[in-house]
């Protein structure tokens, strides 16, 4: 008898996103703020985590969390992105709070 299938997969890093904690020493950081965003948002649509280029500075780029959530309020909006910051200033020394973004998309059904 064969083992029952899951459904549940492990979260894998995307490579340039490891490369990129990597070279600014941000890999500490990155386990614990995904488990800030899986709190804050149970149930997205959608979650990516990717390097973002700023559009206007060559030299700046971030480590993005890009969440996707349905049918949010503008109160519900408010509060997550209070946590998301109180939680990454008390995760991450300042000098590398700049390393790091939350992207919230709210669609609505």
């Amino acid at each position: 008898m064969s083992a029952p299938a899951t459904t549940a997969t492990t979260w894998q890093w995307p490579a340039d996103v490891l490369a990129f904690a990597a070279e600014h020493h941000l890999e500490a950081y990155l386990d614990p703020l995904l488990e800030v965003v899986r709190q804050l948002f149970p149930n997205p649509r959608q979650l990516k985590v990717f390097v973002a280029q700023d559009p206007e500075l060559r030299d700046v780029r971030d480590i993005a969390f890009y969440v996707q959530v349905v049918d949010w309020d503008l109160p519900q909006i408010r509060a997550a992105h209070q946590q998301w910051s109180q939680a990454l200033f008390r995760l991450c020394p300042a000098p590398v709070v700049c390393f790091f973004g939350l992207l919230l998309d709210v669609e609505r059904s």
